[in-house]
């Protein structure tokens, strides 16, 4: 996979085309012997489009994102880092248990000692992708 046009979307996209843009590159993620680490890049940078939209991303998408991270995980530390940043950008919570399995698996590890920070960050707002931006009260 490509992943030149996912890297050149412009930054200021509508929800609508981001959407259109998800359901391309889950058509082809969804396929067979598909290579994880170029997907999970793609969707990184569709993650952030989406998050600059301030909208979230319509649940079927967001389920099949899910889905996708479900059924080809690999406990690798790039594949695991990108996995966190679109899981907290699009509001993922069908990734948390994921991270949390990759956690336990490499406890004694630097990689899992990673993780269990990026799970303390992300988990308290996985639902709400902008709570960050709101005005504390």
């Amino acid at each position: 996979m490509d992943i030149t046009h996912y890297e050149q979307l412009p930054d200021g996209m509508d929800a609508a085309d981001v959407a259109r843009e998800f359901e391309r590159l889950l058509s082809e993620a969804e396929q067979p012997d598909v290579l994880c680490v170029p997907v999970v890049e793609a969707l990184c940078e569709l993650a952030d489009r989406q998050w600059h939209t301030y909208q979230m991303l319509r649940p079927d998408l967001r389920s099949r994102v899910e889905r996708w991270f479900q059924q080809h995980w690999l406990p690798d530390p790039e594949f695991v880092d990108l996995s966190a940043i679109v899981a907290a950008h699009l509001g993922l919570h069908g990734v948390i248990p994921l991270l949390e399995r990759t956690a336990r698996e490499f406890s004694e590890t630097e990689f899992g000692r990673e993780i269990r920070k990026t799970l303390a960050e992300i988990t308290p707002n996985i639902d709400d992708p902008y709570s960050g931006m709101r005005p504390q009260r």
